[in-house]
């Protein structure tokens, strides 16, 4: 596991086959007890200044419900240097009433 906050993990980024963008896996868990809109912003980050910023959203979750998904990062930066291991941190994890 990469990174874990207020009900949000993010697994290790994997490198895809092409070579130029990765593949992050993402669990949201509502762990309320009420039905909710959950998002969270994700940092990627790799050496030489590699950076990519995700906003991972999963709406009207039910209490304990969980959205999992696998998303495509890249940092689209002109001459960015892409690494083969990147940190994941979860900046910010918010909630709204459904």
């Amino acid at each position: 596991m990469a990174a874990s906050k207020d009900g949000v993990t993010v697994k290790q980024p994997v490198l895809k086959d092409t070579g130029d963008a990765f593949w992050v896996a993402v669990e949201v868990t509502n762990t309320k007890a009420k039905p909710a809109d959950v998002w969270a912003v994700i940092r990627l980050t790799g050496p030489l200044g590699y950076q990519v910023l995700m906003d991972v959203r999963a709406d009207g979750l039910a209490p304990g419900a969980t959205h999992d998904g696998v998303y495509t990062a890249q940092d689209r930066t002109e001459g960015a240097v892409v690494p083969k291991h990147l940190t994941a941190v979860i900046v910010n994890v918010t909630r709204a009433p459904t």
